[in-house]
């Protein structure tokens, strides 16, 4: 699920820059870190804050709100192939 936000993410925009990504896929990353920093409460996001996670995820709404609560928990989506950035603990015993 949040690799569809990561994969929809770079498939935004043609052009990129030194680092990979084009503008429009950095706006879009921007916007959500920003979103994701104003809580974990779905309801309190404003209709353009949804609607911005919903167009992520297909429109579906649903999902949306389950990446959108997996982001808030977990700190940041994994990288494409690896494990999640961020604030994840360590497997027990680590």
């Amino acid at each position: 699920m949040i690799a569809a936000v990561v994969l929809a993410l770079a498939g935004a925009g043609c052009s990129n820059s030194g680092d990979g990504l084009s503008s429009q896929q950095k706006e879009s990353g921007d916007r959500m870190a920003q979103i994701v920093k104003k809580g974990h409460d779905w309801n309190s996001l404003s209709q353009d804050d949804k609607q911005f996670i919903i167009s992520t995820q297909g429109g579906d709404e649903a999902k949306a709100q389950q990446m959108y609560q997996m982001m808030t928990h977990r700190g940041s989506p994994p990288a494409p192939g690896g494990a999640a950035t961020g604030n994840t603990p360590a497997p027990p015993g680590k």
